[in-house]
């Protein structure tokens, strides 16, 4: 192949005998006879909402959907986050995942000014960025029709920066090593070129897996019962493996593509079924996924393309060495394969790894050098390293006491703050009703009986029935996360606007996955406007019409700073996050971070802010040397862990960082 061209990699001397093989190959049906949009295999059609609602007619020659077993979508119903919606519309219409990705000509203006930073290896020809999604349809691309045609369904147009650049860069075959921040598109970026590769290279003929997510009769194939995936997603959480399943399965409609995930916190059992009926790519955290490859669950023989999403985020939460086992249970990274139609002939394979992350520590940078191909390498960046969206307004606000935090909190959840009301305006205008993603949810009629299930089954002792005699003006009609530093006080800040009869929800990490999946389910459906939530939501979830960030706790460091502050301005849109600053608690190394941070992205620094900073330090070298003549307070409270500011001496001699007792997250 010559650098820069398309990677066909066929197992055939030449494309028409693979094209013949692959036609007529045993249980496939000619590809040009898949039929209409009907079901996979054999083909209902979606009037009957049979099948994968207007999947292909599915690789002639498998049986009908109702000879295996069960009806379709049975296993859907029942386990939600681990099987496709069943029809178009379900599939395009979901409000997560994706949904950050769309862009029109009403939000690229925004990315006009956004520096982005393409490194080739020297061994390789560049690769032009694409303008439009339009570009991946045409030479020398050619993207698969099927998964172009979803990126027209899914309102793809104009790809984001870091889109523009990886996408071609995938496509190619090239290694990516790629820096961007959050909700900027990098899930897009790394699905489409997988799915056009397995589409078009054929590699379904290697494990003959079936066309349907709930084919029951394939785990009796001889190559079912276990998972022979060509692609491995690694990603740091639970919810974030979900919304990338969510979007391949999007990306997927109708290439019979078969997406799975595995993650902790639920049963493995259902997963380990879900994969027993075929897998193509496999979306997994990476403890999850370690623990099935060592029970035979996941056979690592066909991995041609590796991701890791978040990689940052899973190297902070103590992955590395899951990652390292993870990646050495693969095929080298250069090795052979045999025929799928002749074992007497053997094909040479590179595999394929793209890295994507928000920061760039120098762990993973070393981690880059030991498993990408350097020679086949491009690196991407979008912005300054560890940058926030420069459209998102950041405000912090002066609270004297800490004891006034949950009182001012509650004048902004009404609406009766005036200097918010004030910001909001100047973020996205004084309209609200020109502004279709504003959720009324707090409407009388918006209220579900089960939102207030969930909650009673969360909390059993709080009667979320009451909430139906919620004001339609009592709560803001902007979607906001609350951040806060602690599982009590998340806890504590729910239950007291849960008995002012405010409709809010929660999730931290002491709540069961199914309370947390619910819970983000009502949030993301606009059924609440507010979300109060530990560092737990930080990161990797994509709740594309947030409005506002509320820290209501500093956090810990600027990195949790600026993903926190990310949940908002999702790809690069405007947005609007506020630090409420309080003197006698907070940090002065945490908020002159933050004014850093502040002052990076060009935002207003009030003179209150640079005046409480200047008298926290002046107040701090006043303590130490009185310590040092033997006077002052003592030693401050402990540590935070080695990424926190805890650990030094305590503002106003008495204090401490925060301290290391308290659960989070």
């Amino acid at each position: 192949m010559k650098e820069g061209e398309i990677n066909t990699m066929s197992s055939y001397p030449d494309r028409a005998s693979f094209k013949r093989d692959y036609d007529d190959g045993p249980g496939y049906g000619r590809r040009d006879d898949r039929g209409g949009r009907g079901g996979y295999g054999g083909g209902r059609r979606r009037d009957d909402r049979r099948g994968y609602s207007g999947g292909r007619g599915g690789y002639g020659g498998r049986s009908s959907y109702d000879d295996r077993g069960g009806n379709p979508g049975d296993l859907h119903r029942r386990h939600e986050n681990l099987y496709p919606a069943l029809t178009e519309e379900e599939l395009f219409g979901q409000k997560v995942g994706t949904e950050a990705l769309q862009t029109g000509e009403r939000d690229y203006s925004i990315y006009q000014d956004v520096k982005v930073s393409v490194d080739f290896a020297r061994a390789i020809k560049e690769v032009s960025p694409i303008a439009t999604f339009e570009d991946l349809s045409r030479e020398p691309f050619d993207l698969d029709p099927e998964v172009y045609q979803n990126t027209v369904r899914a309102k793809y147009f104009q790809p984001t920066p870091i889109q523009k650049h990886a996408l071609p860069t995938g496509m190619v075959g090239y290694d990516l090593l790629a820096c961007s921040q959050t909700g900027s598109g990098k899930t897009c970026a790394f699905i489409i070129p997988i799915l056009h590769r397995i589409a078009t290279e054929k590699l379904k003929l290697y494990t003959m897996s079936p066309g349907h997510h709930e084919d029951r009769e394939f785990r009796f194939n001889p190559k079912g019962g276990r998972a022979y995936p060509f692609c491995i997603i690694m990603s740091p959480t639970r919810e974030l493996v979900q919304q990338t399943a969510k979007a391949s399965w999007m990306l997927s409609y109708g290439t019979s593509i078969l997406t799975r995930v595995a993650y902790g916190g639920d049963p493995s059992g259902p997963q380990r079924d879900a994969l027993q009926m075929g897998c193509d790519i496999l979306v997994a955290t990476p403890g999850r996924l370690l623990d099935f490859i060592k029970q035979g669950v996941v056979e690592t023989t066909y991995v041609r393309f590796v991701v890791f999403d978040e990689c940052d985020r899973m190297l902070d939460m103590g992955f590395e060495p899951q990652i390292r086992d993870i990646l050495h249970e693969l095929p080298p990274i250069h090795h052979s394969i045999q025929d799928p139609s002749n074992p007497d002939i053997t094909h040479q394979i590179e595999r394929q790894t793209l890295l994507f992350s928000a920061t760039f520590p120098k762990e993973i940078k070393n981690l880059a050098m030991e498993f990408l191909r350097q020679d086949r390498l491009v690196s991407i960046t979008v912005g300054q390293i560890g940058s926030s969206n420069p459209n998102l307004a950041q405000r912090v606000v002066l609270v004297e006491r800490s004891n006034d935090k949950l009182r001012l909190l509650t004048e902004y959840i009404t609406g009766q703050n005036a200097d918010l009301n004030n910001m909001l305006t100047d973020v996205y205008g004084a309209d609200k009703e020109q502004d279709p993603s504003l959720s009324t949810v707090s409407s009388v009629a918006g209220i579900s009986e089960e939102f207030n299930e969930a909650m009673n089954a969360t909390y059993p002792d709080s009667h979320a029935a009451r909430h139906e005699t919620l004001n339609k003006d009592g709560i803001i009609q902007y979607q906001t996360i609350v951040f806060t530093n602690f599982k009590s006080e998340a806890d504590r800040i729910f239950r007291y606007f849960d008995d002012m009869r405010y409709r809010v929800a929660v999730i931290h990490g002491d709540m069961t996955q199914k309370e947390r999946e619910n819970n983000l389910k009502y949030f993301k459906a606009g059924r609440t406007n507010i979300l109060i939530g530990t560092d737990v939501a930080q990161r990797g979830l994509d709740i594309p019409n947030v409005r506002l960030v509320l820290n209501y706790d500093l956090p810990g460091n600027v990195d949790d700073y600026t993903h926190r502050i990310g949940r908002t301005g999702r790809a690069g849109r405007p947005g609007l996050a506020v630090t409420f600053v309080c003197p006698d608690r907070d940090n002065v190394s945490a908020l002159k971070d933050i004014r850093r941070k502040m002052m990076d992205t060009k935002q207003p620094i009030p003179d209150w802010f640079n005046r409480t900073i200047d008298e926290m330090l002046s107040d701090k070298r006043n303590a130490k040397n009185a310590r040092r003549g033997g006077g002052g307070g003592g030693r401050g409270g402990g540590g935070r862990g080695d990424r926190g500011y805890g650990g030094d001496r305590g503002y106003g001699g008495g204090r401490g960082g925060y301290g290391g007792d308290r659960g989070r997250y």
